[in-house]
């Protein structure tokens, strides 16, 4: 395999791709990382590095101009932090037909949220992920292309039910009444001794009850109730249902979500 050099950048090709933007092409170099891209002294608005050998997403310097970076075809398979910053203006990213598997390795993505409008991993294993959409939303809310098909706002109202507004940490619908209770809640994490008791009904019952929840302090309100059998009997019982149903949530919380999407549904 070969390095990227300061020499191989010199005498690359360059030319108006057919988006009018002014391209490098460093395509099917047998290039093993991205390196010495300072060479090309912010000088392209497009970069192809399609069809090399590049495992790693990173190792850019600050590219203000850059806005499309092509690496399909390559063996990433992780993606560096800092993309942000070298990155700035960068609003198409193709990461076609590469090796990334997990959500949580797109989650470096977010530094791009600012500026990111379309993104392609087709062909990745991660794209095979029924969520991977509505994950990608969540790290990166302004994007409208995703895998070449444009996003709906349905998908950003999923988006947020499903792992939070943009900004928070992503949070799936699931509950483990054994985790340990956040330190906000001023209550001591439960003894194994408390928790094992409870039963597998108990766990699926709780799970059904939160599978209808959406505010993260309802959520913690239930955990707590969770970790003693009295706090269980009250879920499970009825009255805590009946409690919450006379609280529902504000309509200026409600209105405020929606009001996030609309504006998200306004982006260029």
């Amino acid at each position: 395999m070969s390095r990227l050099t300061a020499d191989t950048v010199a005498t690359a090709l360059h030319y108006l791709n057919p988006c009018g933007l002014l391209e490098l092409d460093l395509r099917e170099n047998n290039l093993a990382a991205i390196e010495n891209l300072g060479a090309t002294r912010d000088g392209y608005e497009a970069i192809d590095l399609s069809g090399n050998h590049i495992r790693v997403l990173g190792g850019f310097p600050r590219l203000r101009k850059l806005s499309m970076l092509l690496l399909a075809s390559n063996r990433i398979g992780s993606v560096d932090s800092g993309l942000g910053a070298a990155l700035p203006a960068l609003r198409s990213l193709v990461l076609s037909h590469n090796v990334i598997g997990s959500l949580d390795a797109l989650n470096p993505l977010a530094e791009l949220a600012a500026s990111l409008r379309r993104i392609s991993l087709v062909g990745n294993p991660v794209a095979r992920n029924p969520k991977m959409r509505l994950y990608l939303l969540h790290l990166c809310p302004r994007l409208q292309v995703i895998d070449f098909v444009k996003v709906k706002r349905a998908e950003r109202l999923a988006a947020i039910d499903e792992f939070g507004k943009p900004g928070e940490a992503a949070a799936h619908k699931t509950f483990d009444p054994l985790a340990a209770l956040p330190s906000s809640a001023g209550a001591a994490a439960p003894s194994k001794d408390a928790t094992s008791a409870m039963s597998s009904d108990e766990r699926a019952a709780i799970a059904a009850i939160l599978a209808n929840v959406d505010s993260l302090d309802e959520i913690n309100r239930i955990k707590i109730l969770a970790q003693t059998p009295n706090g269980r009997a009250s879920l499970l019982d009825g009255s805590y249902a009946a409690a919450a149903s006379q609280h529902p949530p504000s309509t200026e919380s409600t209105a405020a979500t929606a009001g996030d999407v609309e504006d998200m549904d306004d982006l260029d």
